[in-house]
């Protein structure tokens, strides 16, 4: 079926000067194209008349309804027609200075330089302004024609390196470095697969490139070869990161305490570090503070002592531990309208101090709601309000735990709240609880069966909140 004809419209050309509305069309609001004038005063495209009127029972204004005999009632209005084509236009084409009356754009548009137009090359779609056509044919197209040095073919410039690659006739030095055969292109083939020494073999571990003959020693000595770490952590690792992993990230490695500095002797397994660090807190802070005192008259160490101080404030940090049980029905429950929200326990940042609550929204809320976990912490009213510092600014983390075994592959996901203290969020509550922050697209739900987030249908959150 053929498509159907464009609606018939006045000139949609960018006239420098608006158009005064006397010449514009009552029926397109285009610029008059063939301006005719009704026997009631109206003027309208020619075009556009006749197609309102083809689509009328009778033909009549299409202002005041005056009934129209299209051959008697309707004049062509040749003084508006030269009037408009006075008019000053811009030519459309970008990037083109042109303007003029709009009797000459049609004339100008057959020969605008920036006009664009498709490469004559067959197999070239480019499209580009008229003036650079000839260039382009000239060293740009990919499709123009080059002959090759090597056999005398032509070909196009797009299929040259491809031509070369393959080019029966051209000598060729054996690709390997010991080795200087050389031998038309024919015969490369067999001899890199059966005669040549020093082919060259990929490593399967670093993809490095070494001779056929040298593979056995490159083996022995490739830094990306897995090794087992000898501490016996189960752990395989590739041989140029074998040292830093026993330093640094080894569980069964043996390493000084963080505190070593301040005085503290204590060699342990990295595994049994944290353990360490929780247990002897108070140890490791009186340590620090002795030090500062001893060394308050040396500016590199007072610094390093602050630096130790810090690490100890880190490890004061309240951490609360919510577990949620069988999650994946608590969120097919949330999905259902039954119960979109989960509650945690009232906790304290530490004796006497803020009162938090943790809440979940399993299905999402706000911008989360279907797709995400939502995850707030909120400050509930407590029970020593009156004594404490308003509003609350400490610095609050909800971490969804990743629970494998091996920590070093956990992936926590993590989202940090610092406190505005101008939003009521953070001041003293004023009913049992303040609005809570926290993210409406805390996990995606997509995510949340990625890793190890919901194991044996247990889920757990943990709220950090800096000291004070």
């Amino acid at each position: 079926m053929a498509d159907p004809s464009p609606v018939p419209s006045g000139y949609d050309s960018e006239f420098v000067i608006a158009v005064a509305e006397e010449y514009t069309c009552r029926i397109c609001h285009l610029p008059l194209r063939v301006p005719v004038q009704t026997k009631c005063g109206h003027r309208f495209c020619k075009e556009c008349l006749d197609e309102a009127s083809r689509r009328k029972s009778r033909a009549e204004c299409p202002m005041d309804r005056e009934p129209l005999d299209l051959k008697k009632d309707v004049f062509l209005d040749k003084a508006a027609e030269r009037t408009i084509l006075s008019f000053l236009v811009k030519c459309p084409c970008k990037g083109c200075k042109w303007e003029a009356e709009l009797r000459d754009l049609e004339a100008h548009a057959r020969n605008c330089d920036y006009e664009l137009v498709t490469c004559s090359n067959p197999m070239c779609s480019a499209q580009l302004p008229r003036m650079d056509v000839d260039e382009h044919l000239l060293v740009e197209c990919d499709w123009r024609l080059i002959v090759c040095e090597y056999c005398g073919d032509e070909s196009p410039y797009c299929l040259q390196k491809a031509h070369a690659r393959n080019c029966d006739y051209k000598l060729v030095t054996c690709s390997n470095p010991m080795c200087s055969a050389q031998l038309p292109r024919m015969d490369v083939d067999e001899h890199l697969l059966v005669e040549c020494d020093w082919r060259l073999i990929v490593c399967e571990y670093c993809g490095d490139e070494s001779p056929y003959c040298l593979q056995k020693d490159h083996s022995n000595q490739c830094d990306k070869f897995p090794v087992l770490c000898p501490n016996d952590c189960g752990t395989q690792i590739t041989r140029e990161k074998l040292r830093d992993h026993q330093s640094e990230e080894c569980q069964f490695a043996v390493v000084p305490c963080a505190f070593r500095d301040f005085g503290c002797e204590v060699e342990i397994q990295n595994r049994l570090m944290d353990q360490h660090l929780d247990t002897n807190i108070q140890s490791h802070l009186n340590m620090t503070c002795n030090q500062l005192l001893l060394s308050r008259d040396s500016g590199a160490q007072f610094h390093e002592l602050q630096q130790g101080l810090g690490r100890v404030n880190e490890l004061l940090k309240m951490r609360f531990v919510w577990r949620i049980p069988d999650f994946a029905d608590s969120l097919r429950q949330a999905k259902l309208g039954l119960k979109v929200r989960l509650d945690s326990e009232p906790f304290f940042t530490e004796k006497n101090g803020y009162k938090l609550r943790a809440t979940l929204y399993p299905n999402g809320t706000m911008s989360g709601k279907n797709t995400h976990i939502s995850a707030f912490v909120s400050i509930n009213r407590g029970e020593y309000d009156g004594i404490l510092a308003w509003p609350f600014t400490r610095v609050i983390k909800i971490t969804l735990l990743d629970q494998k075994e091996n920590v070093l592959q956990r992936r926590n996901v993590e989202k940090t709240i610092i406190p505005n203290p101008s939003l009521e969020n953070f001041h003293r509550p004023k009913t049992v609880s303040n609005n809570g922050r926290g993210s409406a697209t805390f996990v995606s739900h997509e995510k949340l069966w990625t890793e190890n987030y919901v194991v044996d249908g247990t889920l757990f959150m943990q709220v950090e909140v800096s000291s004070g």
